[in-house]
């Protein structure tokens, strides 16, 4: 049994899966084409040397008949090369750099998928950070409307002018959302805070464990809060402009 009747046993197999590695070396291959690939390569290298298997068991006239027995070129041209074979460390150097050859392959796929997996994670991260991020300004914005609506609804109920609390309340509410979100920025340079410490900013910790999933929420709480807000300045806007003909004027001052 010589390493070249292996060697172009498994010849074929090996530039099949080849071929189909290299057009597809950029996508993550399945499990089971690195386990059929040398499996082929295998099958095609026993089935090479299948008149040879005799000696294996010590059936040395059966082999000495088969290796007579111009058929045998059915095993991948066995009874030729049999002919004209002759011992070269070539097709040991052949034999181990198709073996090699493959397991460059698995290496550079398990590489390429850990990496893309990597990839994936700080993906995941990132959207984990900018997710949570919307609902801890939507939280912050929150603590400083509910503490300013009384307020302001006293201001609405007495006809005051409401231009100074509206302000207020934007800009108050505007910082509160950006204090809730500190830890999320200071995460995104790689500034991370204990638990117990991000707590400080409307329990930041005690949220992020709490809203996991908020991609779409944290986005549309943000939208909506500001575009309520919008809203009650326009509709102060039209109260004063819309509802009298004329101008709103000091009277209606505290």
């Amino acid at each position: 049994m010589n390493p070249d009747q292996l060697a172009l046993g498994a010849l074929l197999p090996f530039i099949w899966g080849g071929i189909l590695y290299l057009r597809h070396r950029h996508e993550n291959r399945s499990w089971w084409f690195f386990v059929l690939w040398p499996g082929f390569m295998a099958a095609g290298a026993l089935w090479a040397v299948v008149p040879d298997l005799p000696r294996l068991v010590g059936a040395q006239s059966l082999y000495l008949r088969l290796s007579r027995l111009p058929i045998c070129d059915i095993f991948f041209g066995h009874y030729t090369i049999d002919q004209i074979e002759f011992d070269s460390p070539i097709f040991v150097v052949a034999w181990f750099a198709m073996a090699y050859a493959v397991i460059a392959a698995a290496l550079d796929a398990l590489i390429r998928a850990e990496k893309q997996g990597e990839t994936r994670s700080e993906e995941e991260r990132d959207r984990e950070v900018k997710a949570p991020a919307a609902v801890h300004y939507s939280v912050g914005w929150l603590v400083i409307t509910l503490a300013m609506a009384p307020g302001l609804w006293r201001a609405w109920n007495a006809r005051h002018p409401l231009g100074r609390h509206l302000t207020r309340w934007v800009v108050f509410s505007s910082v509160s959302g950006i204090w809730a979100i500190l830890p999320s920025l200071g995460a995104r340079v790689g500034i991370s805070l204990p638990g117990p410490l991000e707590n400080g900013f409307w329990g930041y910790g005690w949220i992020s464990t709490s809203v996991k999933h908020a991609q779409i929420a944290g986005p549309a709480f943000m939208t909506a809060i500001l575009a309520l807000q919008y809203g009650v300045i326009v509709a102060c806007y039209y109260r004063v402009t819309g509802t009298r003909h004329e101008p709103f004027t000091s009277k209606y001052k505290t």
